[in-house]
């Protein structure tokens, strides 16, 4: 698959991640467009989202590292359909994506933006209109939520009497609660959506806003104190999974079963919203940061782009490369007065290419020298595609060194399997 941004090897992530991703970059089995790497989100884990065709994910969401990936390598992937996910634009649908699939958070993109995706889901200038919308949306599930709970409460007499029939109600408004937290912890159109009890557990195992909290603590009705503590697993566990115990076995405190459900409620409007906004703000900063300095690097750029550009288009007609990459890159004045000059470059690069006949070269840099105007010099090594093998254990040092995805100046990166050496 051809990119025009791999950054996958400078990530802070363990190396057989990193080399699982590469090897999704150039199988031409998986039609994905974008991956994005983020640190900065509600979790306690940096997360991974890999956006394409779902058609073609069925068999990547069965793979070990993508199942396990947070018993790996501690880190989160998440898979999920952009076909979908453009078709709709509502705000809640927006919460993951704003905060883990922004442009400086994007490590591969493949050639194209798919459908404008980029355009559709990346911040704009309407921050604060966003935050409202998110917030009434919050406040008002978490309104619909505890209204609902209060409803149960009022319309049942004897509590005890009527303990199975109060649980089977919670267990159902907890998982229209675990439902509104999915969309805001996990891409909407997940290749694989978990179950409600997945959820759970991973809220109280990575998430932030569940770390520490206000939880009642003993089983006394009327006698225990809210108190900072960690999150009552077993008494949410025991409500989502309640019609597979045994109702007379290990039966809790009505009363405290009602607390914590409406804390966890609360939690969804107060701590939830407070820490997505600080988030938001967060990222919001550093994409502004990230565009400045993206313009400006531009700007600078601007002109050696496109000779490299030239370059590139010139090696299609030539040599039909899977991979070129670049090892030096010089620059070099041409005087027009004895005042002014301008500026050339100068490339040495390595082309792996299917067909090794070094007389195309002359012809090479003389297409290159005319397109160019004489300001790009080009220096070509040829390497042949059945040679790579056989050379990798003589030259595995050099390979590893200069034969990286950031060195790779035109189609895909050529993946090298370091075990082989």
């Amino acid at each position: 698959m051809t990119s025009i941004k791999n950054h996958i090897s400078s990530l802070s992530i363990p190396c057989a991640l990193k080399e699982n991703l590469q090897k999704l970059t150039i199988d031409e089995n998986y039609a994905f467009y974008f991956i994005f790497y983020s640190e900065s989100n509600l979790l306690t884990l940096p997360t991974i989202t890999i956006a394409g065709s779902g058609n073609v994910f069925e068999e990547l969401i069965n793979q070990d590292w993508v199942i396990h990936s947070v018993d790996l390598y501690n880190v989160i992937i998440n898979l999920f359909d952009i076909d979908a996910l453009i078709e709709y634009q509502l705000n809640s649908q927006k919460m993951y994506s704003h905060l883990n699939c922004q442009l400086d958070q994007l490590v591969f993109q493949a050639e194209e933006d798919h459908d404008g995706y980029l355009g559709l889901h990346f911040m704009k200038k309407t921050g604060k209109a966003y935050l409202e919308k998110t917030r009434k949306w919050l406040e008002t599930r978490s309104k619909n939520h505890l209204n609902k709970l209060d409803e149960y409460i009022t319309n049942i007499g004897d509590r005890d009497s009527n303990y199975v029939i109060i649980v089977n109600a919670l267990k159902q408004l907890l998982k229209e609660v675990l439902i509104d937290f999915t969309t805001i912890f996990f891409p909407p159109f997940l290749m694989q959506m978990p179950s409600e009890e997945e959820v759970l557990k991973f809220l109280l195992k990575h998430s932030k806003i569940l770390e520490k909290y206000d939880w009642p603590q003993t089983n006394t009705v009327r006698k225990y104190r809210f108190q900072k503590s960690n999150p009552p697993i077993q008494h949410l566990l025991y409500i989502i999974n309640f019609d597979k115990q045994e109702e007379e076995n290990n039966k809790y405190e009505i009363t405290l079963l009602i607390d914590i459900i409406r804390v966890f409620i609360s939690v969804f409007s107060t701590t939830l919203l407070y820490q997505y906004k600080e988030e938001y703000k967060k990222r919001t900063k550093q994409l502004k940061i990230y565009n400045i300095r993206e313009e400006a690097k531009a700007s600078v750029e601007s002109w050696e782009e496109t000779l490299e550009n030239q370059v590139k288009e010139t090696l299609k007609t030539f040599y039909r490369p899977k991979s070129v990459f670049l090892l030096s890159k010089k620059y070099f004045n041409i005087p027009l007065t004895d005042l002014n000059y301008e500026r050339g470059i100068q490339l040495f690069i390595v082309v792996l290419t299917h067909k090794r006949t070094y007389q195309e070269i002359r012809q090479f840099n003389n297409a290159i020298a005319k397109k160019t105007k004489g300001r790009v010099k080009v220096t070509v090594l040829l390497q042949k595609e059945s040679d790579w093998v056989k050379n990798l254990p003589e030259f595995f040092e050099f390979y590893k060194k200069y034969f990286t995805d950031q060195n790779l100046f035109y189609g895909n990166f050529f993946y090298i399997n370091y075990k082989t050496a």
